[in-house]
């Protein structure tokens, strides 16, 4: 590999929205580390880098080791298995609905060519995905630092609607209110450092802005300014800043009965996760402030903290490469107890370093995506595998994908293909 290849390596892998950099490196901070007050002075420079080049190390959107000999649905179990359709979002390829027996029923195209890294049907059938600046690098020196990404609102037959420019990443979901949320990001300085901030950012259904909360701050003050003090994060090439918190995941409370069940189960209460710190916590919009935490010395680089219909919450928890396997936690966030957890009976065979998604059925059962494997299954309680599949999708190294993944019931999917079908040939004009 060449010198200049290797640097534009090193510089795309600080791109890659949950590259393969440790979540926090711990270095003395040394000069302009103190605890100066915060002032927004807008986003950085872009930096400059050569989209082709950037592109042709596609592998680095591709999943960890070789692509296994099968692909499509490799088991499934109906009798156990919670029937729907899995909307699949490969890293290098279009956002597929694929039925339990992995017919690929509709499939989901950027209008501009662009690559998404996560997408999500809203209960009104309208698809929203974003594309964050792994997907879509650019050497454009007039471009806004976040570098291409955006986010997208498709309807069901795959027409645009809108779209929105900024930093988008890592996750879009519905709110409980009827409107779209997803997390930006902005940057602030402290002293001489230049420090990423995620936003929760929510707009209506046609994309129109309704309100911004910034989260950097509310974490300080919830958790303390000695969590930055005496540590070097992470640099982002596409901002220029330390990357704190890394938030990678924003889930509303769906569940009406749930409100006034405990501090954190409340209309205007989030859940995020801080990967980066290693952490998932509440956060009020209506007062943005963090009014719960959980994690420390528990979780590693987790991602996708989700509330559960009983009142717990289910994460992804990633873990190091020194520990080398993944797992997935239910945790009861009134006494911080884990009631459940998924680790694989061999445990090292489901790993997903970066990425990856779980999702509470309303059978009970879990679906989780490992995404570094391109894979994604549904497990019982009892630790059953009852639906697996592993995306045909491969890179240009021939690496398989990287994939997200969100499982819907099969009757609003068939709700939604009857009308695309009715449309489609008129009869419903």
């Amino acid at each position: 590999m060449s010198r200049r290849t290797t640097a534009l390596l090193v510089a795309f892998v600080a791109l890659v929205s949950c590259a393969e950099d440790p979540g926090v490196d711990v270095q003395p901070a040394g000069e302009g580390a103190g605890d100066e007050e915060y002032v927004d002075e807008g986003p950085a420079p872009a930096p400059e880098l050569d989209r082709a080049a950037l592109e042709a190390l596609g592998y680095v959107l591709e999943a960890d080791g070789p692509a296994p000999a099968a692909s499509g649905v490799t088991l499934h179990v109906p009798e156990r298995a919670h029937q729907g359709y899995t909307l699949i979002t490969p890293l290098q390829g279009a956002s597929e609905l694929v039925a339990m027996d992995g017919r690929v029923v509709a499939r989901f195209d950027d209008p501009e060519g662009r690559r998404w890294t996560r997408a999500e049907l809203m209960p009104s059938g309208d698809l929203v995905a974003i594309a964050s600046v792994d997907a879509n690098p650019t050497a454009d020196p007039d471009a806004q630092p976040f570098l291409d990404a955006f986010v997208v609102c498709l309807d069901f037959e795959g027409n645009e609607r809108w779209r929105l420019a900024g930093y988008p990443h890592h996750d879009v979901s519905p709110t409980n209110d009827g409107h779209i949320g997803y997390v930006d990001k902005e940057v602030r300085t402290r002293g001489k450092r230049s420090l990423s901030d995620d936003i929760v950012v929510v707009v209506d259904a046609n994309g129109a802005p309704i309100s911004r909360h910034p989260l950097l701050m509310s974490v300080l003050a919830h958790l303390g300014p000695e969590i930055i003090e005496g540590r070097r994060f992470e640099r982002r090439v596409a901002t220029a800043s330390e990357e704190v918190l890394h938030v990678n995941s924003v889930d509303w409370l769906p569940f009406p009965d749930l409100v006034g069940s405990s501090p954190i189960h409340t209309p205007t209460t989030v859940l995020v996760s801080l990967r980066n710190l290693n952490l998932i916590a509440a956060f009020d919009l209506a007062t943005d402030t963090v009014v719960w935490t959980w994690g420390a010395e528990e979780l590693q680089r987790q991602h996708e903290a989700t509330f559960l219909a009983n009142g717990n919450v289910l994460v992804f928890d990633n873990g190091e490469r020194e520990r080398g396997y993944s797992r997935v936690i239910e945790v009861d966030p009134r006494t911080g107890d884990i009631v459940w957890q998924y680790v694989a009976p061999d445990p090292k065979s489901f790993f997903s370093y970066r990425r990856g998604t779980a999702q509470g059925l309303p059978n009970g059962n879990v679906l989780v995506c490992s995404s570094q494997q391109g894979r994604v299954f549904e497990v019982t309680r009892d630790g059953e595998v009852v639906w697996d599949y592993t995306t045909p999708v491969r890179g240009p190294n021939g690496g398989v994908s990287a994939i997200r993944t969100q499982r819907y019931d099969a009757a609003f999917v068939d709700a939604l293909l009857a009308r695309r079908a009715a449309n489609a040939d008129g009869t419903d004009r």
